[in-house]
This record gives structure tokens, sequence and C-alpha cells, in this order.
């Protein structure tokens, strides 16, 4: 009889609501937007109870479409500055992405009201008793003991990185003007000079300095092997006379780690080869007492000043040791903004570093951020910040913690986090010309990828240095979440696509030594070996930005070029893949007299390679015959190509006139 009774009184709750209607409070000073929203099984948000406006100093009683205790429905009540940010459906992780709450819980007292503010900037949503002085209270006790306990351990005082703080006493300002700032502008009219001398050197011009084309560099990711091929690459372009002609190089990930370390080394690609392969040698995970030590240090100057920590900058950090061994207890203290210098009198291509937004929002389209030694920013943010200001905390624009720059051992963290990809990236590679579509590969995809697909095992955080700011579209998260910019394509066009004011390249030279294009030369686009630059293709079309047409069916050969020939604004493509033409080594190496040094070359498969030897991308430790190896493979494609791709700039530069 009471088992009856039980069963009755479970069926009456299933058919009430399980919730009361929420009065929400809004304490900010502007207007904000909320919404009700349904997310189902399959991860799917639905909305469900329109947009409400919320005046300051108001409060509005709001429900969220209510379901029965049985459902597996899950509901949501999300807040917003913008009225136009509620679309009709989105993912789980888009809702997540505003300030939201949760309505999985009985209506107790303290869940039945809730409370928007504004904390350092940063739009929050809060329960009663969140909202309550007692709870507020405690959590600010529990961050007065926590930051007692850190100063009473580290004397930041102490520490050399904050003791070398130039900027110590300088308010970082954020600005919102898309274009190239000053400083590079300077640098860029001083190298543009030097680059017309060589461009009339080169092909017994006198062409005026506004009619010298400016010539990019693209750079792939790739680990070591990308890092050891883009300085096999610029070793072929120095010897070629390209790289005097050069305006600017972009680089991501195994490619930042050349482009950082070459240029902190104040040599010419030629002389520090040899540097390069002898640093490459180092293995990752081997660590003397010493080196513990000073990644130690390292570390607490984050800790010091209250910065996130992520097993990133630990890798960045072990990148550094290695990368920067030379530099002996200088290695952690190495900044990207010491490359000003070097850089001022216009001798040396402009670097340009980038990553993308890891936001689980941002997944559908990724926002590129770029690395300069001026500063850290991105057209698709709109807001730009000083080099030595990032890492710090913001308010509205302004900095308002002093803490150093963060040194660019970290920021090889960011630039090469492959190990940020998503749990179905991750998959998707693994399964890649394997067993995709197989009973394993579906029960995966039912089982894990289709609950946790968009989670990643790791990725950078900073300070968000927009935080607060309207005009910002991440004016909300405290943190700024970077990961490989390879994890959206594998090519850093964007820094150089135009798409920022003054920064449009004539000639753009892409060195792609992707996992994806280690084939054999003659092979049609085997495994998708143009993925990455038609990608960059689509980007422009997306973008109203001019790029020739990328044929996908092409032969691939060392050196391709893609051209329009009807439209002279349209940039010049040249695209070297990381391929092997044992024909071509072969016949050039017998014919060619003035190619010496190449033999170690020949019967080298670099697709064999890559699958299953040195050339992995998690490889982190080459042999002296492994690097030297790959770096004369890449040198050889281009200057066994060298009259082809002087011929095709001069056919740009003949177009432009």
């Amino acid at each position: 009889m009471k088992m009856r009774y039980v069963l009755y009184g479970v069926m009456c709750l299933g058919s009430l609501p399980l919730f009361a209607n929420r009065t929400l409070y809004n304490e900010t000073k502007i207007p904000l937007y909320v919404a009700g929203y349904h997310v189902l099984a399959s991860g799917e948000a639905k909305l469900v109870t329109a947009r409400t406006k919320l005046m300051p100093d108001k409060n509005v009683s709001f429900d969220v479409t209510r379901t029965g205790i049985a459902s597996t429905t899950k509901r949501y009540i999300v807040v917003s500055r913008n009225e136009n940010d509620f679309t009709q459906t989105m993912t789980l992780q888009d809702v997540k992405s505003f300030p939201h709450k949760s309505l999985k819980y009985p209506a107790l007292p303290n869940l039945l009201k809730f409370y928007f503010e504004e904390q350092n900037g940063r739009l929050v949503m809060l329960n009663s008793l969140e909202h309550s002085d007692f709870v507020k209270a405690i959590s600010g006790a529990k961050e007065t003991v926590k930051e007692g306990i850190i100063d009473a351990l580290i004397d930041k005082e102490t520490l050399p990185e904050v003791k070398n703080n130039k900027h110590r006493k300088d308010v970082a300002v954020v600005r919102t003007t898309n274009v190239v700032p000053a400083e590079e502008t300077a640098i860029i009219k001083k190298r543009k000079a030097k680059v017309n001398k060589a461009v009339n050197k080169a092909f017994n011009l006198t062409l005026l300095e506004r009619k010298t084309p400016t010539i990019s560099l693209v750079c792939s990711g790739g680990g070591y092997r990308a890092m050891l091929a883009t300085l096999g690459f610029m070793v072929g372009m120095e010897t070629a006379g390209v790289l005097d002609m050069t305006t600017y190089i972009s680089g991501l990930s195994g490619s930042t780690w050349f482009l950082g370390t070459w240029i902190n080394s104040k040599k010419t690609v030629n002389a520090f080869k040899t540097d390069l392969i002898n640093l490459a040698k180092k293995k990752i995970g081997v660590l003397t007492p010493k080196e513990m030590k000073l990644i130690s240090n390292a570390y607490k100057v984050k800790v010091a000043y209250r910065e996130p920590l992520t097993i990133v900058d630990l890798f960045g950090a072990l990148l550094a040791n290695m990368l920067f061994d030379n530099l002996g207890d200088k290695r952690q203290q190495v900044l990207l903004s010491d490359q000003a210098k070097t850089l001022a009198a216009g001798d040396w291509p402009f670097p340009i570093y980038v990553a993308v937004d890891g936001r689980k929002a941002a997944h559908k389209q990724y926002g590129w951020y770029e690395f300069t030694p001026f500063e850290v920013g991105s057209p698709w943010l709109g807001h730009y910040v000083p080099l030595w200001g990032f890492g710090r905390t913001f308010s509205n624009g302004k900095s308002i913690t002093d803490d150093p720059e963060i040194p660019l051992g970290f920021l090889f963290g960011i630039f090469g986090s492959a190990f940020s990809a998503s749990i179905e990236r991750i998959w998707q590679e693994i399964m890649t010309g394997k067993e995709a579509g197989s009973s394993l590969d579906k029960f995966v995809k039912e089982t894990i990828i289709h609950h946790f697909g968009d989670s990643r095992l790791a990725m950078s955080e900073e300070h968000n240095f927009t935080l607060g700011m309207d005009t910002s579209p991440i004016r909300d998260d405290k943190y700024m979440t970077m990961i490989d910019a390879g994890i959206d394509f594998n090519l850093p066009y964007p820094a150089v696509s135009g798409e920022k004011e003054r920064r449009q390249s004539d000639i753009l030279i892409f060195f792609d030594a992707s996992y994806s294009t280690a084939i054999e030369a003659g092979k049609r686009n085997v495994a998708g070996s143009l993925k990455d630059l038609m990608e960059a293709e689509k980007y422009a079309r997306d973008r109203g930005l001019k790029f020739p047409h990328i044929d996908a069916n092409i032969l691939v050969t060392p050196m391709t070029i893609f051209k329009d020939n009807n439209d002279p604004a349209c940039p010049l493509v040249i695209w070297f893949p990381l391929t092997d033409d044992q024909q071509l080594i072969t016949t050039t190496l017998s014919e060619n007299n003035q190619l010496t040094g190449f033999d170690n070359i020949k019967d080298f498969n670099v697709a064999k390679c890559a699958e299953s030897s040195f050339c992995d991308t998690f490889n982190f430790g080459y042999a002296q015959a492994e690097s030297e190896k790959l770096v004369n493979l890449c040198t050889f494609n281009v200057l066994a190509n060298k009259d082809a791709l002087l011929a095709a700039i001069k056919w740009k530069i003949d177009k432009m006139k």
C-alpha cells in the first residue's frame, strides 16, 4: 500500500513544475538582456523564453519553460549586454560562454533570486547565496589569506624579472584602431628602402620605392620538424637573395621557435644554422637541478603576480630550456620585445607570431591573435595592448598591476601548444586514413566525442586585457584562452593577409612543413597536402580579400606557383611543401656543380620520416645527422627552383608597374 502511494507521488511530481519563477536584479549601470534556453541531451540549445530587457537598478520576474522531473532537458538563464547575442539555436558551449545559471536544483529560497553585477569590468550572475555579504566576506578573506601566503613565500622584489622590469611604473593602455602601430610603421619604412635596393640589384632595375613589392614569408607549424624545415627554407632564401627582398615573416607553432631564436641570435641564417642544429640535440625532458631551479624561478613570477598557470607554461619553459640553452642562466628571461632593437634599422624582415582563440564558443570560426615585438591583439578582437603589458590585470582598458613582460619561452608554449587540440580533433588526426568509419570510430564518436568532443586537454590562460570594455567581444571573460593556430589551419596567412590596415602582401611565399605535405613529389594532392593552403584561400574569400584560386588537382612538386593573370592586385602565391623529388635531386646534383653538400638527401623519404621516424611532430630531440638531412632537403628545394622563383617575383613586379 505504501509503495502505491510513493509511486503515485512520483507520478505527480513528474507532472508538476520543478521550479518557481526567479526574480532577476540588474545591479549594473547598463541595460542587460536575458533569455532562457532548453539544452537537449544532444547538446543543442533552443531558445524557449524570449529575450527580455532589464534596465539598470530594476528587477523582473523570469521563468524558463518548465519540464517534468523525469526530463533530461536542462534549463539555463543567460545574460548579455548585447540584445543580438541570443539566437534561436546554440550549442551548450555557446550558452556557457555567457554569464549563466543552470536551473537544475530545487527552488530553495537562495536560488529564487539572481543578481547581475560587474566585477572588475566583468559581467557576472550570482544567486542569492553568492550575492550575500557573508559569502562575499568569506571569499574576500580567503583571497586575502591566499595572497598573504604567496607574499610570505615569494619576495618578488628579489626576482630578477621584477628588478629588470623597465615598464614597472608604466600603465598599459589598450588601443582600438585596427592599423599597425607607429613603431611597426617606422621599421617597415626603413625595411622598404633596403628591400628596394635588393630588388633593384637582383633584377637590374630602377624601381621607385613605392613600386617595390611587399613579399611575405608564411611558415607553418609541425613541431621540431617545422622548426628545422623553416631553417632549411630560410637558408635557401638567404642564399638565393630573396630574404633581403622580404618585408614580413609570419610564424606558426614550430616555425615560431625558429623565428624567435634566429632573431634573438642576431646572426645571418647561414651562421645561425649550426647553432640551431646543436640546440635541437637537447632532449626536452632531461633537466639538471640547475635547469629545474631556473624554470621554478620563472614560475615564481607568475605566482607572485597571481597570473594563471597552465601546463602550456611548463611546455614553454621546457622549450626555452632547450632553445636558449646557450644563454645559460638567462634562458628563461628572454623577451620578445628585445627584438625591437634588432629590427630598428630595418635590416631584418619584420616577424609576426600567431595563436588562435581557444574558447569553446570560437570553434566554428577561430579568431587569430598576432604577437609582434610591440603589441598583442587581432583584427577580429579589434583591440591591441603593448607587449610588455600582456599578462597584466586590466580594468576598462588600463592595466592595474605592474607584472613584468611574459618571457618568450612562455610565449613559445602558447604558439606551439598543438596538444591544446580538442578531443574530437585529436581523434580525427588519429583516425585519418586508417580506420575512419570503423566500428571503433563510430563507438568513440557516439560515446565520447558526442559528449566531450570540444573539450581540450590543456590551453593557455592570460588575463583578458579587454575585460569590461564594451567594444570587446570577450569583455566578460576574465581570461584570454589561446591555443596553437594550426588547430584552425597550419599557415599563418591571416597576419599578412591585408585584413589589418597597411599590412597588405603583393607576394606570399608559403613554406609548408605540415605532416600532410610530407609526401613524394609527383602525386596528386595526396592526403590533403593542399588542405591548409586551400583554407588560406577560403579565409581570404570569406573576408573579401584577393587570393588566387588554388587548384586541388595539381601534381605536388617542390615549388608551385598560383597567380591571377587578369588581376594585377591579386597577390602572387608561391608554395613550398615538405616533399622530396628524388628524380630532381639526382638530376640536379649530377648536372649542377654549384649545388654541393646535399648528398645526404639522396633516398631521403620525408613521408616515411614523418610517418614513423624522427620527423614526427612530437619528437623533441634531433641527432645532428637527422637535422642536417631535413634542413638540407628544404634548402635544396629552394635553390633547385631559384631561377623559377626569381622569374615569378619579376613577373609580379612587371604586373605592378
